[in-house]
């Protein structure tokens, strides 16, 4: 038994010689300075240099780059479950009929060259870079555990819309949200879809609660019916209708506050209630992510600072302005701006006039004469130039309603792209 076990070592160190000898120098260096200094894994880095024989760093980075799992079978590596060469599921590869016990045996020998030098940006410890995150075929400094354990904490306290990855900020699709956190896979997706629902505009939960069912709307009526129940609500708030009241006054009388309170306000695209208890009038739904205003309770567009009441002076009295109104408002101010500029430019001017010695060398009747002409010039020159500044400021007003048709576009299809992300698995 003792000499089997010997001629296996000897075998093994024999295997182990010869592949040392079978790796160049020139390799060893290319393999170490593509796994250090571009953070592509060991194992991936073996493959483009050895199988691939590539020689080139910038066709190394090129192979790197353009490597899926349909062109070399599932490789298993220090127990990963993952492709060891492209991180893929197994299921996306084929049957494996390659020997690879040859880079398996250099990536082994080579893990205890290269040590774990890719440190975790939430952990703070080393790890082998088969612990470290990668996908979009780019390594992130996280590790698995804390990777997934990040996903859980967020999509357990209902954040699931633009998840992004906590080292640098890119966004995650739902692929790799489901391959990382494939616990908790069901509350993801109804979470998604609760959102998605929310979110609609051509459905709603039915608000009887021995009902809850999703019914999409028939009609372009306010109020519309169960066609579950019978129900009827309101397509404006998604409560039970309210003939009688006004969304917000049957709101606060359904849920039992004073009608001058306002601590609580729907937000305008998945109607949760939201409560202000300090900071900015910008308010980002927690569980939609719209953004909002908390003076008007419309969503934020370009033309926001223009019809927000908290823009405007009379904001106090609760005076409610149309988006038009209070942008042709501004507009008539410039005017009038304007019209103050040419009243101050006919004084200066006269005043200029008055200072010039041709004038104070004349006698009083062609003094009285000149003021009489400049006065005339002026009452032409002031209609004239006002007209022409009016009808320079019709294309600033065309572009005025070209914005505010564009904003409500934008709003729209981004509602539309939500909504048809949210329902997809």
């Amino acid at each position: 038994m003792d000499n089997i076990n010997l001629n296996v070592e000897e075998v093994e160190i024999v295997e182990k010689d010869q592949i040392q000898n079978t790796i160049s120098d020139s390799q060893q260096e290319l393999i170490q300075k593509l796994h250090t200094e571009y953070q592509i894994p060991l194992f991936t880095t073996i493959y483009i240099v050895i199988q691939k024989d590539c020689k080139n760093l910038e066709i190394a980075n090129e192979i790197y780059k353009n490597i899926n799992s349909d062109d070399h079978d599932f490789i298993q590596f220090n127990g990963s479950i993952d492709c060891a060469i492209c991180q893929e599921e197994k299921s996306l590869h084929q049957v494996c009929n390659n020997n690879y016990s040859t880079l398996i045996i250099m990536a082994q020998e080579m893990q205890n060259k290269f040590k774990p030098t890719i440190i975790c940006q939430i952990c703070y410890e080393p790890k082998f870079e088969e612990n470290i995150i990668n996908f979009n075929n780019k390594i992130h400094n996280i590790c698995k555990e804390c990777f997934t354990m990040n996903l859980i904490v967020q999509i357990k306290s209902g954040h699931v819309q633009d998840l992004k990855c906590p080292h640098c900020n890119e966004p995650l699709n739902d692929e790799i949200i489901l391959k990382y956190a494939s616990d908790i896979k069901q509350k993801f997706l109804k979470f998604k879809n609760n959102i998605s629902v929310a979110t609609s505009t051509d459905r709603t939960w039915c608000p009887n609660n021995q009902c809850q069912k999703i019914v999409m709307f028939q009609t372009s009526n306010k109020f519309e019916k169960c066609t579950f129940c019978q129900t009827e609500f309101c397509k404006m708030c998604r409560q039970k209708s309210h003939p009688d009241l006004n969304c917000d006054e049957n709101l606060k009388q359904f849920i039992g506050i004073p009608q001058n309170s306002e601590k609580l306000v729907q937000c305008p695209r998945c109607k949760f209630l939201v409560e202000k208890v300090d900071g900015c009038s910008q308010i980002t739904c927690a569980f939609c992510k719209c953004q909002w205003c908390w003076g008007c309770h419309k969503e934020i567009t370009f033309l926001h600072p223009f019809y927000c009441p908290h823009f405007m002076p009379c904001y106090d009295d609760k005076k409610c302005w149309t988006k038009f109104l209070l942008i042709f408002w501004y507009l008539y101010l410039i005017i009038c701006l304007f019209f103050v500029g040419l009243f101050f430019a006919q004084i200066l001017l006269f005043q200029s006039i008055q200072e010039t010695l041709c004038y104070i060398n004349q006698n009083c009747c062609v003094k009285v004469v000149i003021n009489i002409l400049i006065s005339i010039l002026g009452i032409i020159i002031f209609p004239l130039t006002t007209a022409l500044y009016l009808i320079s400021l019709l294309p600033i007003c065309i572009g005025v309603l070209i914005l505010d048709w564009y904003d409500g576009q934008k709003l729209k299809n981004e509602r539309q792209i939500s909504n048809v992300q949210q329902v997809e698995p």
